[in-house]
C-alpha cells in the first residue's frame, strides 16, 4: 500500500494521470482488505484520487475506473461528509450553468457520478451516515434526466448510470431516486428517446423502464399501461408493453385478452422498421405461454389469418422472426401449422409450408420421408414442386429444406437428384439473394455429406457407394460445363465459387464439425482422386480458368484469383505456365482499353502471389522486385510522352503504374517486406506528381478546368496526333477515340492516386513522404473536375487517413499527422477565398474535407469535432457577402461565397451514414443554420441551406423517404422527441412561426414551408398524458392561422401538422371564427379530411359540419373548398347527371381554381359505386370531353376491380369503344377492351374479329400496343394471315436491341394469349410463337422472364409456373417439340430459324475504339448455351 501511496504522490505532484494498472490494483486491494486497517493510508489515497478527479483524463475510460476506486475507497475513509459535500457543490454549480441546447457537462462531472452508482458506495455503511447524500442523488438525478435530452458523446453514459438506479431499489434511497415526480421525469425521458440513434442507448432504456415499473404503485402503473395502449402501433409501444408483459403478474391469457394485444403484434410483421420491436414483444409473451394450448388460444387464429392473407413479407418475417424461437419452445406447433396450411386453400399455402418447414427442418423435428407419396396433398411433393418453381423465395426455401439434414447416413437418391437438378436450373440466376442461399445451403449439404462418408465409409452397402460417386462426378460435371460455357456473369460468378465450395467441402471438414468424425487420415476429395473420379483438376481445367481471367466482371477475376492459388497451385506451379502467363498478363496490360488492362492486372496478381511462394524454377521473373523494376523504368521512360503516342503505342501510364500498384498491395496482403529505396519513392513521387497534373490546364491556381476546357484539350491532342480515327463533325464529342482519350487522362489521374495511398502504407514512419503524398492526392481534389478522378482522389485519400490515424498513439507520426490535417482543415476553411468554386468547378473540396474527418481511426473522431465545431462557429460569425483584404467585395456570379463554401461542407459530411451518430450531436446546430439561411437573398447560399436541409432533416426525423410526401409512417420520430432534443432549434421553430403567421405577405409565409414540411413529416405524436413538459400546444394557434395561409402548400402542412399532433377536440376550430376567409375554409377542411379516418367526438364534429355547410351554401365559394366539402360530409351516391352536370360546368368554368380537382374528384366517387349498365352511356359522355383519356384510366381501376360484370355489358363497352372516332389516340381504350377480352369470349364479337382482320397495315405505335395481346386473344378466329401478321409482331417486339421493357412485357402477355390456342394455330405462326418464348424465356428483366414461363404453362398443360431455365430447356427439347407439331419439317424450320438469329448476335459490327458498342443489349442472353440447347435439338434422334 506504501508502493501505491508513493506511486499517486509522484503522479498527484508531477500533474501526470494515474495508470491504470495502479487503479486496478487499488480496487483489488480494497477489496481484500479490512476496511478498517490502515484508515490512515484509505484517507491519503482517496485524497489523492480526488485530486486526479478534479482533472481531465485524456481517456475517459481511465476516469471513470479513477472515479470507481475512489468512491470504493471513500467508505473505508473517515471523511466521507466532505467529499460528499463537495460532490453536492459540484453539481449544483453544473446544473445552474446548463444552457438549454448547449449542454457542456465536464468529463470529471460524468465520472463523478458513473463512479457513485458504479461502485458499492451506495450500499456501504458510509453512505447512509451523510446527512446531505439525499441531495446529492437528487442532484445527481436532475442532472442525468437533463443530459438524457441531448445529444452529447456523455449520452451513453448518462442512461448507462440511470441503468444502475436498480440498485437503490429496496433501500432507503428508493423515495430518493424514485418519489412520484422523479418517475414521472423518468417515464417522459425514456418515452421521449426510444428513437435515440446513440448505439446502445435503446437497450439501455428498456432496462431503465423495466427497473421504473417495478417501482411504481398500482394507480400510477395502471395509468402508464392505460396510456401506452393508447399510442398508435409504433416502436415505443412494442418495446414498452415488452418490459410491462415482464412486469405484470397477471396471467397472460388475462392480459393479452383484456388488451387486444395479438391485432397490433401481427401488423408488425408488415412494417419493416417495426418487426424487430414486435418480435422483442413476441419473444416476451411467449416467455409467459406455459403450454402449446395457451398459444394457440392466443395466436392460432391470427397466425391462420396470416397463412391466408398476409403478403409474401409478413410470412417471411413470421418465419425468421418468431417460428424458431417458436418451435424451439413448442415443437409440437410444427405439425399444427402444416394440418391447418394442408387443409385449407391458402392463397399463400406453398409459400407459407416452405417457410415454417425450412424452420421445423433447421430444428430437426420436421422428418423428411421422400418414400411416403400419399396422394397429392403430400408435403414432399409441395417441396419438388417449390424446388422448380418461378417464385425465387419458394425456391431458395424449398433448396434448404432438401440440403440441410440431421442425419448421420448418406442423402439418398431423391436428394442427390434434387440437389443437381436445382444447380443445374439455378446456375445463371441473377438472383443474388437465391445465389447465396443456394452456396449456404449447398455448404451445409456438403460438410454434412463428407462428415457421414469420413464416419461409416466402412459400413456403407455397394449402391451406397455408387451413389456418392454418381453424384460427385454430376456435380463436378454441372459446374465443369457452366465454366466450359461463354455464359452470362451470372453463371460463370455461380460456376467459380462452387468450384471453390467443392474444393472446400471435399478437401476438409469445418472445424466445427471435426468433433462429429472419428480420427481419418483421408478425405473426399483423395477418395474421389483415388477413385478416378476427379475431373476438376488437371491442365484443361486449369486452362479454363486462366481464361477466365480475361472476363470484363472485377469479381469473376478475382474470385478465380483467389481459386488458383489456394486449390490448384501445384498445377501452376511450374515454368511453362509462369512464362505464359506473364507474357499474357504483359500484353493485356498494354491494351489500349481500359478493362483488357484490368484482365491484366489479375494475371499479375496472380503472378506475384506465386512468386513469393519458395521454388526452384527458371522463369522471366525470379522475383516480385523483377515486375516492379520493369514497370519502374517504363513508367520513367514514358511518363512525359505525350497521350495520344501512349495510345497508339499501347504504353499508358495508367497500365504501369497499376502493376505497381498490384505488386504493392500483394506485398501488403503477404506481409512481405519489399526493398524499395528512398530514391525510388522520392522518383516515383516526382512521376505522380506529373500524371496527376493531366487536367490542370489552366494557368491560374485558384480554378480547374470545366467540362467544355477537358473537351477542347481531348479534341486538341486527337487533331494533333493526325489519327485516322478523328472525326472533325463529331460535335457531340462521344466518339471511340475521344473516349479511350478522356479515359486515359483520368484513369492515370486515379492510378496515381492510388499508388500513393500504398506508398503511404510502405512508409508509414516517413512524415516527409506522407505528406508529399497526401498534398499529391488532394491537389487532385483541388484542382480536377472529372468524376472518376475526383471519387478516386477521394478514397486514396480516405484509406491513407486511416492507415496514418491507426499508428499506435506513441507514434511520433501520429501527432505530426494529426497536426497537418487539422491545418489542412484550416487551410480549406480560410482560404476559400482562393480557391476553386464549389458549386461549379471544385467539387473535390466537400469529399476532401468529408474524406478527411470520415476517416479519422482515432478514438472519438477528434478531427471530426474539430472540423464540425470551427466551420459552425464560421457560418455563424461570416458575413454572407465578406469583404476581401483590398475592400473589393466578392462577386457572387464569379466565385462562390465562404458561406455558400462552408454549407457545401457541411452537407457532404452530413450524408455519410456511418456518422449518423456524431452528427446528432450537432444536430439542433445543423437544422438551425440550414432554416436560417434557407431565406438568403443570395442564391448560393440558398441552394447550400437547401442541400443540407434535404440530407439533415431526414435523418432528425428519422425518415428514410424524400420530404414532402403523404405517408409519414416511415418517420419515426415525433414532435416531443425533436423539441425536447433540439430546444434551440424548436424556440426558433414556434418564434419563426408565431411571427411569421400573423403576417399577411406571401414571402412570409412561403419562407415557413421548410419548417412547416419537418414538422409535418414528423411521426405521429405519442406523448404520455402527464407530460408536465409538453409545451406544443403554444403551435397550435399559429398552425391554425396558417390554415388561412395564401399559399396552397401551406394550408396543407399546416393541415398535416395539427392533425398529427392534437386530438379533435382539443382544436376547437369554432373559437377562431376566421371562416370569412376563402383560404381558411379551404385549410379547415383539409384538415377535417385528416381528421375523418380518425375516431373522435362526433357531436364537435357535427357543429363543424353545419357551421360550414351554412357558409358554402350562403355564398358562392371555390370549386376547391366544395371538393373537400362533399368528400367529407356527402355520403349520398352521385347520379349519372350529376357527372354530366360536372361536365357541363367544367366546360363552362374550366378556368375556376378547383374546377378541374372537384370535377375529378366527382367521376371517381360515382365510378366507385355506379351500376355498370350505366357505364356504355357514361363512355358517350367522356367522348364529348377532352379529358376523355383521365376518364377512362378510371373507368379501368373500377374494371379491375370489379371481379363480377356481367356479358352483354362488356361487349357493348367494347362496342362503343370501337365507334368511338379517337380510338388510335388512346391507351386506356386498349386497355379496356383487353381488360373485356379477359373477362369474356370476345370470339363471339363480330365487331372484333373484323377490325382486326383490317389491322395489318396499322402502324402499332406505342400507344396501340395493347392491340397485340387483344389480336393474340382471339387469334384462333382471325384469318390465317392476319394471325401469322401478329405473330411476326410479337416476334418484333420480343427483340431486346430494338423494344425497350414495356413493348417487350406486352410481347409476352401477347405471346401467352397465343398459347391457349397453341394447338389450333398454323405451322408458322406456331413457330414464330416458340421463337418468341425463347428470347423472352432469356429476357435481362426478370419480370418479362417470370410473365413468359406462363407460355409454357399453357402449351404443356401443367398446373406449376415453372423457373424460367427449366421452361426454356424443355421448349428445347425434342419430345416436347413433337408434342406441338403435327407437320414433319416444323421443328427443322424452328431450327434453322435459331439458328439464323444467334448468327446475327454473333455477326454484330464491331467497333474498335469503342468496344462498349460491341455488347449485346440484353446482358442476360447466353448464346452459347443456347446455341447449345439448339446444337441438342438438332443432333436428338
Amino acid at each position: 500500500m506504501d508502493e501505491i501511496l508513493e506511486i499517486l504522490l509522484c503522479a498527484n505532484e508531477t500533474k501526470q494521470e494515474i495508470k491504470v494498472e495502479i487503479l486496478q490494483k487499488i480496487l483489488l486491494m480494497a477489496k481484500e482488505c479490512d476496511s478498517g486497517k490502515h484508515c490512515k493510508s484509505w484517507n491519503n489515497i482517496a485524497n489523492l484520487l480526488w485530486n486526479s478527479l478534479q482533472k481531465k483524463f485524456s481517456k475517459i475510460d481511465d476516469q471513470l475506473l479513477c472515479s470507481i476506486c475512489f468512491y470504493t475507497i471513500a467508505s473505508y475513509t473517515d471523511d466521507c461528509d466532505r467529499y460528499i459535500n463537495g460532490i453536492q457543490k459540484i453539481l449544483e454549480f453544473e446544473i445552474e450553468n446548463l444552457k438549454p441546447g448547449n449542454l457542456k457537462i465536464s468529463q470529471c462531472n460524468i465520472a463523478l457520478m458513473y463512479g457513485l452508482f458504479q461502485s458499492n458506495f451506495l450500499t456501504s455503511q458510509c453512505a447512509g451516515d451523510i446527512i446531505n447524500f439525499t441531495r446529492v442523488l437528487q442532484l445527481t438525478f436532475d442532472l442525468l434526466i437533463i443530459m438524457g435530452y441531448e445529444y452529447t458523446q456523455f449520452t451513453f453514459l448518462a442512461f448507462k448510470i440511470m441503468k444502475s438506479f436498480k440498485k437503490v431499489c429496496n433501500t432507503k434511497w428508493q423515495t430518493t431516486i424514485f418519489k412520484r415526480d422523479n418517475q414521472i421525469k423518468l417515464m417522459n425521458v425514456i418515452n421521449h428517446n426510444w428513437e435515440n440513434p446513440i448505439t446502445g442507448v435503446r437497450d439501455l432504456l428498456k432496462s431503465i423502464f423495466n427497473t421504473l415499473l417495478t417501482t411504481l404503485d398500482d394507480v400510477l402503473y395502471l395509468l402508464t399501461l392505460k396510456e401506452i395502449n393508447q399510442f398508435y402501433w409504433n416502436k415505443a409501444k412494442y418495446l414498452m408493453l415488452c418490459e410491462v408483459i415482464h412486469v405484470d403478474c397477471k396471467n397472460i391469457l388475462v392480459l393479452m385478452s383484456e388488451n387486444d394485444w395479438a391485432r397490433g403484434l401481427f401488423s408488425s410483421l408488415n412494417i419493416p422498421s417495426l418487426v424487430s420491436a414486435g418480435a422483442d414483444m413476441y419473444f416476451a409473451i411467449l416467455k409467459r405461454i406455459k403450454c402449446v394450448a395457451e398459444w394457440c388460444n392466443i395466436f392460432l387464429n391470427s397466425t391462420i389469418s396470416l397463412f391466408q392473407e398476409g403478403t409474401e413479407k409478413s410470412i417471411q418475417n413470421f418465419s425468421n422472426y418468431w417460428c424458431l424461437t417458436t418451435f424451439k419452445r413448442f415443437p409440437t406447433l410444427l405439425g399444427v401449422f402444416i394440418e391447418k396450411i394442408m387443409k385449407n386453400n391458402f392463397k399463400q399455402e406453398p409459400y407459407a409450408l416452405m417457410c415454417i418447414i425450412k424452420q421445423g427442418n433447421k430444428l430437426g423435428i420436421f422428418e423428411k420421408d421422400w418414400n411416403l407419396y400419399s396422394g397429392s396433398n403430400n408435403i414432399m411433393n409441395t417441396v419438388e414442386m417449390a424446388l422448380e418453381h418461378k417464385i425465387a423465395p419458394l425456391r431458395i426455401d424449398a433448396f434448404d429444406i432438401v440440403c440441410v439434414s440431421h442425419s448421420k447416413s448418406l442423402p439418398i437418391q431423391r436428394e442427390y437428384t434434387h440437389v443437381l437438378e436445382y444447380l443445374k436450373n439455378n446456375m445463371n440466376s441473377d438472383c443474388t439473394v437465391l445465389r447465396l442461399n443456394m452456396m449456404r445451403s449447398l455448404k451445409s449439404f456438403l460438410n454434412q455429406l463428407h462428415v457421414s462418408y469420413l464416419n461409416y465409409m466402412k459400413t456403407y452397402k455397394n449402391c451406397d457407394v455408387i451413389d456418392l460417386i454418381c453424384f460427385c462426378k454430376s456435380l463436378q460435371e454441372i459446374v465443369f460445363e457452366s465454366l466450359e460455357l461463354n455464359g452470362n456473369y451470372q453463371r460463370k460468378i455461380t460456376a467459380v465459387k462452387l468450384t471453390y465450395l467443392i474444393m472446400e467441402c471435399f478437401n476438409e471438414v469445418p472445424r466445427k464439425k471435426k468433433k462429429q468424425i472419428r480420427q481419418t487420415n483421408t478425405s473426399l476429395l483423395h477418395y474421389l482422386k483415388t477413385e478416378k473420379q476427379w475431373f476438376l483438376g488437371g491442365e484443361k481445367m486449369t486452362e479454363i480458368l486462366i481464361k477466365l481471367l480475361k472476363d470484363p466482371s472485377d469479381d469473376v477475376r478475382e474470385n478465380v484469383v483467389q481459386l488458383l492459388l489456394k486449390y490448384y497451385l501445384n498445377e501452376i506451379q511450374n515454368a511453362n505456365f509462369l512464362n505464359n502467363l506473364a507474357t499474357e498478363a504483359l500484353s493485356c496490360i498494354r491494351s489500349k482499353f481500359f478493362f483488357v488492362s484490368n484482365c491484366g492486372q489479375s494475371m499479375l496478381k496472380l503472378l506475384s502471389n506465386l512468386l513469393l511462394i519458395p521454388r526452384n524454377i527458371e522463369t522471366k521473373y525470379q522475383s516480385i522486385e523483377e515486375i516492379f523494376n520493369y514497370a519502374y523504368n517504363e513508367l520513367l521512360s514514358e511518363y512525359k510522352k505525350d497521350i495520344m503516342t501512349s495510345i497508339e503505342n499501347e504504353t499508358q501510364l495508367y497500365s504501369f503504374i497499376n502493376i505497381l500498384i498490384v505488386v504493392l498491395e500483394v506485398c501488403i496482403d503477404n506481409s512481405y517486406n519489399i526493398q524499395l529505396s528512398t530514391d525510388t519513392i522520392h522518383e516515383l513521387i516526382r512521376v505522380l506528381q506529373y500524371t496527376t497534373n493531366q487536367f490542370t490546364w489552366e494557368q491560374d491556381n485558384c480554378t480547374s478546368s470545366d467540362f467544355a476546357k477537358m473537351s477542347e484539350v481531348v479534341e486538341g491532342m486527337i487533331a494533333q496526333s493526325e489519327n485516322s480515327a478523328y472525326n472533325e463533325n463529331d460535335e457531340v464529342k462521344i466518339s471511340g477515340i475521344h473516349q479511350i482519350v478522356l479515359n486515359c487522362l483520368w484513369l492515370n489521374v486515379k492510378a496515381s492516386c492510388d499508388l500513393a495511398s500504398l506508398l503511404v502504407q510502405f512508409n508509414k514512419d516517413d512524415f516527409e513522404t506522407c505528406r508529399k503524398c497526401l498534398e499529391l492526392i488532394t491537389h487532385v481534389l483541388e484542382r480536377s473536375r472529372h468524376k472518376g478522378a475526383i471519387e478516386a482522389a477521394g478514397a486514396a485519400l480516405g484509406k491513407v487517413i486511416q492507415c496514418l490515424t491507426s499508428l499506435p498513439e506513441e507514434s511520433n507520426i501520429l501527432n505530426s499527422m494529426n497536426s497537418f490535417l487539422e491545418s489542412k482543415l484550416n487551410e480549406l476553411i480560410s482560404k476559400v477565398y482562393n480557391m476553386a468554386s464549389i458549386t461549379r468547378r471544385g467539387a473535390g473540396l466537400p469529399i476532401m474535407v468529408h474524406r478527411i474527418v470520415s476517416s479519422d481511426m482515432n478514438k472519438g473522431k477528434p478531427l471530426f469535432h474539430y472540423f464540425l465545431k470551427n466551420i459552425l462557429e464560421l457560418c455563424n460569425s461570416v458575413h454572407d457577402v465578406p469583404t476581401l483584404e483590398d475592400n473589393a467585395s466578392v462577386l457572387e456570379n464569379e466565385m462562390d461565397l465562404p458561406k455558400a463554401i462552408y454549407i457545401h461542407f457541411l452537407t457532404k459530411v452530413v450524408t455519410d451514414s456511418s456518422l449518423a451518430c456524431d452528427v446528432m450531436y450537432y444536430s439542433s446546430e445543423l437544422s438551425e443554420l440550414a432554416f436560417l439561411n434557407l431565406t438568403s437573398e443570395h442564391w448560393q447560399i440558398r441552394n447550400a441551406a437547401l442541400q443540407l436541409y434535404g440530407a439533415l432533416i431526414p435523418r432528425q426525423i428519422g425518415q428514410k423517404k424524400a420530404l414532402g410526401t403523404d405517408d409519414n409512417t416511415i418517420a419515426t420520430v415525433a414532435w416531443d422527441e425533436l423539441r425536447t432534443h433540439s430546444p434551440r432549434l424548436w424556440k426558433m421553430i414556434t418564434t419563426r412561426l408565431r411571427i411569421e403567421s400573423q403576417s399577411i405577405q406571401i414571402v412570409s409565409h412561403s419562407n415557413l414551408v421548410p419548417i412547416l414540411n419537418l414538422l409535418a413529416s414528423c411521426a405521429k405524436r405519442y406523448n404520455l398524458s402527464f407530460d408536465c413538459e409538453s409545451q406544443v400546444d403554444e403551435l397550435l394557434t399559429s398552425l391554425i392561422l396558417l390554415l388561412g395561409s395564401p399559399i396552397y402548400i401551406v394550408r396543407r402542412l399546416s393541415a398535416k401538422c395539427i392533425s398529427n399532433n392534437f386530438k379533435f377536440e382539443e382544436v376547437g376550430l369554432l373559437s377562431y371564427g376566421k371562416f370569412n376567409s376563402e383560404n381558411f375554409i379551404h385549410g379547415t377542411l383539409m384538415l377535417l379530411k385528416h381528421y375523418t379516418e380518425e375516431s373522435f367526438n362526433m357531436d364537435t364534429f357535427d357543429k363543424t359540419k353545419s357551421y360550414i355547410e351554412n357558409i358554402l351554401t350562403n355564398k358562392i365559394h371555390s370549386y376547391l373548398c366544395k371538393q373537400y366539402f362533399e368528400d367529407i360530409f356527402c355520403n349520398k351516391p352521385l347520379a349519372l347527371n350529376d357527372i354530366e352536370d360536372s361536365f357541363f360546368v367544367l366546360e363552362n368554368k374550366m378556368y375556376e381554381p378547383g374546377v378541374f380537382f372537384w370535377a375529378d374528384a366527382r367521376l371517381q366517387k360515382y365510378l366507385r359505386t355506379c351500376p355498370w349498365f350505366e357505364i356504355p352511356n357514361l363512355l358517350k359522355m367522356f367522348f364529348n370531353y377532352e379529358g376523355y383519356d383521365r376518364c377512362l384510366k378510371y373507368l379501368l381501376l373500377k374494371m379491375k376491380r370489379d371481379m363480377i360484370i356481367s356479358e352483354p355489358i362488356l361487349l357493348e363497352i367494347t362496342n362503343t369503344l370501337l365507334e368511338f372516332n379517337k380510338k388510335y389516340e388512346s391507351s386506356y381504350i386498349w386497355k379496356i377492351i383487353f381488360e373485356v377480352s379477359l373477362r369474356t369470349d370476345l370470339t363471339k364479337s363480330s365487331e372484333i374479329i373484323s377490325f382486326l382482320n383490317n389491322s395489318v397495315d396499322l402502324v402499332f405505335s406505342y400507344k396501340l400496343r395493347y392491340i397485340v395481346p387483344l389480336a393474340a386473344k382471339v387469334l384462333e378466329c382471325l384469318e390465317e394471315k392476319v394471325q401469322l401478321h401478329f405473330s411476326k409482331i410479337i416476334w418484333q417486339l420480343s427483340d431486346p436491341e430494338k423494344m425497350d421493357v414495356n413493348m417487350r412485357h406486352i410481347a409476352a402477355l401477347a405471346n401467352n394469349k397465343v398459347a391457349e390456342v397453341f394447338k389450333k394455330l398454323p405451322k408458322m405462326v406456331k413457330i414464330n410463337s416458340l421463337k418468341s418464348a425463347i428470347i423472352l424465356l432469356q429476357d435481362e428483366d426478370v419480370d418479362v422472364r417470370n410473365l413468359s414461363v406462363i407460355f409454357y404453362k399453357y402449351i404443356s398443360q401443367e398446373c406449376a409456373e415453372k423457373q424460367c431455365y427449366i421452361c426454356l430447356k424443355r421448349i428445347m427439347q425434342k419430345e416436347f417439340l413433337e408434342s406441338l407439331f403435327c407437320e414433319p419439317n416444323a421443328i427443322e424450320m424452328l431450327s434453322n430459324d435459331l439458328s439464323e438469329v444467334l448468327q446475327n448476335l454473333n455477326n454484330k459490327q464491331k467497333n474498335e475504339f469503342n468496344p462498349f458498342a460491341n455488347d449485346l443489349k440484353n446482358i442476360y442472353l447466353e448464346v452459347d448455351v443456347l446455341q447449345q440447347l439448339l446444337d441438342s435439338l438438332k443432333n436428338s434422334d
